[in-house]
């Protein structure tokens, strides 16, 4: 696709509430340069805009995750087991997860949500606070996939 084309999709997934689709965020748009699904038209606008530009954002974008994922792998075979993915709530695929435990027998540690809430000691919880991704990301869990636990999210910020 040339730089600059303006993408649209037959569909726009239903807006999460409190998202403002009226500016682009540049979550959205690094998803949308991993060619993500996880973007709305004014992302993609405002990503074409910046493939414009020298910058090559898209390859810089796809090297980034690449360093990403190959850090990880490495880690993973230095036997280093414990990880504590900050993104930006936007999943994409390969997940971190996935990486560090392809292969492994107990690839998580389930958490009690006392524990998880003592993960963010320091920081102030954005609302709705820590509650399963369900409730956070209602759009998240499209294809049904069968979870092994309770599964929750939070959006935080370092305490002032």
């Amino acid at each position: 696709m040339a730089a600059g084309s303006t993408v649209t999709k037959a569909y726009e997934a239903r807006v999460p509430e409190g998202v403002d689709v009226s500016r682009p965020s540049i979550a959205r748009i690094y998803d949308y340069l991993l060619y993500g699904k996880d973007n709305f038209a004014v992302d993609r606008a405002a990503a074409e805009k910046l493939m414009e530009s020298r910058l090559e954002p898209r390859r810089l974008a796809l090297a980034n995750r690449g360093f990403l994922l190959r850090a990880v792998r490495f880690l993973a075979q230095q036997g280093i087991a414990q990880y504590l993915d900050l993104g930006s709530g936007l999943p994409t695929s390969p997940n971190v997860h996935e990486v560090a435990y392809a292969g492994a027998r107990m690839p998580f540690t389930l958490r009690s949500r006392a524990q998880i809430t003592d993960l963010f000691d320091g920081f102030d919880l954005v609302e709705p606070g820590l509650v399963s991704l369900q409730e956070w990301r209602p759009d998240w869990n499209t294809d049904r996939t069968p979870l092994r636990g309770p599964t929750v999210g939070a959006v935080a910020q370092l305490r002032k």
